[in-house]
């Protein structure tokens, strides 16, 4: 567990805590565990603290040092990490869900099996940074040209382990990079198997009638591993990526709904109607509707 006093004495507040590691350079601080969730830490001088399964959660670390700061397993979701310094620091199994990195260093650092959903990574510093089995879930990276310089054999698209890439073997050289700018001009949206592909069409159609989603296009089709397929749109930069799934999800369940009541009206029983989907399913309108769209 962490060591009492240098928990007490950073819940003193940065200038304290400062000021302590200041004239105790020899002292390795322990918060080992440290519940320091939402606390307001801009500044804080962190580096070489150990920080194993911290909890930083919502924490303001703004212009922190964290320089080769030990955060195995640590919480660090939805902090505010914005400036800070992550020089060589070690984030295997962290959680940085959320996290806004924009203009940190992330150097050297060490961020195996890390989970980077949907954090904002804008500016950054990644050189010789470590990646490999990170989760790039709707992560936010404004210059994917950069990842040249990391280091990573394959990263996943889906939290739990989930959509490897590569499948198999190792990233080939400028194959990471690559990957990573598709995934920021293409916004990919995953159905289940039993996808209705009426309510589908009506949806992307419906979709574009919205207020500034009418360049919002489909891109590609294609099948997940685990047997769901993965939609993928082109979503302009202006337009909310987050907004734009709510609405498409919203409006093919509105869609299925209505169509299912008409299956009902006409007397059809659960089982026809999942019969006579897997009977008719007609694609053309599906391939006449990819084909009214520009190939990239």
């Amino acid at each position: 567990m962490s060591n009492a006093e240098h928990l007490a004495l950073i819940k003193q507040g940065v200038a304290t805590w400062n000021a302590w590691r200041q004239a105790h350079p020899e002292v390795r601080a322990n918060l080992f565990r440290a519940d320091l969730e939402g606390m307001y830490l801009a500044g804080a001088n962190l580096s070489k603290v150990d920080l194993r399964r911290a909890r930083l959660s919502r924490a303001f670390l703004r212009s922190a040092d964290l320089s080769e700061a030990y955060l195995l397993g640590a919480d660090l979701s939805q902090a505010d990490l914005k400036n800070a310094c992550l020089s060589k620091a070690i984030l295997r199994d962290a959680n940085l869900s959320e996290a806004d990195l924009s203009r940190a260093n992330l150097a050297e650092a060490y961020l195996s099996e890390a989970n980077l959903s949907h954090a904002i990574l804008i500016d950054v510093q990644l050189d010789r940074t470590l990646l490999t089995g990170a989760c790039i879930d709707n992560w936010r990276i404004d210059n994917p040209a950069q990842l040249d310089r990391t280091i990573c054999d394959y990263i996943y698209l889906k939290p739990n382990q989930q959509e490897c890439r590569p499948r198999l073997g190792s990233f080939a050289p400028g194959e990471l990079v690559h990957l990573c700018q598709r995934t920021l001009d293409i916004l990919e949206v995953n159905f289940e198997t039993s996808l209705d592909w009426s309510a589908c069409v009506a949806a992307l159609r419906a979709i574009q009638e919205l207020p500034g989603f009418a360049n919002v296009k489909l891109r590609s089709l294609e099948q997940s591993e685990e047997g769901s397929l993965i939609l993928g749109l082109q979503v302009p930069p202006f337009v909310e990526r987050q907004e734009v799934r709510r609405s498409l999800l919203q409006l093919y369940r509105r869609k299925l709904k209505a169509i299912n009541h008409q299956y009902e009206e006409a007397g059809f029983s659960p089982e026809q109607i999942a019969e006579y989907r897997r009977s008719s399913t007609d694609l053309m309108e599906m391939c006449q509707f990819l084909a009214a769209r520009p190939i990239v």
